[in-house]
């Protein structure tokens, strides 16, 4: 398996630039929606703040975690393992 290569100033790849970009869409959309209901910005901002959490710990942990015994990210890995579930059965040479 060959390394991801570091393209955005040397800090982010593409795939997790993608995964930055869609988490923070959601979360703008989230908070812009909470701050059109909720009229005490303060208010608002501490119910959006508070359900941003869930959004940045899974695409957090999707894009920039490393599943340490197999040298993957968790996204890979997860894909892995929910693909290899149709894999059972007999193989005959």
């Amino acid at each position: 398996m060959s390394s991801e290569q570091k393209v955005i100033l040397g800090i982010v790849s593409i795939r997790q630039l993608i995964y930055v970009v869609i988490g923070g869409t959601i979360i703008y959309n989230l908070a812009n929606f909470w701050f059109h209901i909720i009229f005490d910005w303060r208010v608002a901002a501490a119910i959006s703040l508070i359900t941003s959490i869930p959004f940045v710990a899974v695409f957090g942990l999707l894009g920039f975690l490393k599943k340490g015994n197999y040298h993957m990210y968790y996204d890979h890995y997860l894909l892995v393992r929910l693909s290899r579930k149709g894999q059972y059965g007999k193989w005959i040479k």
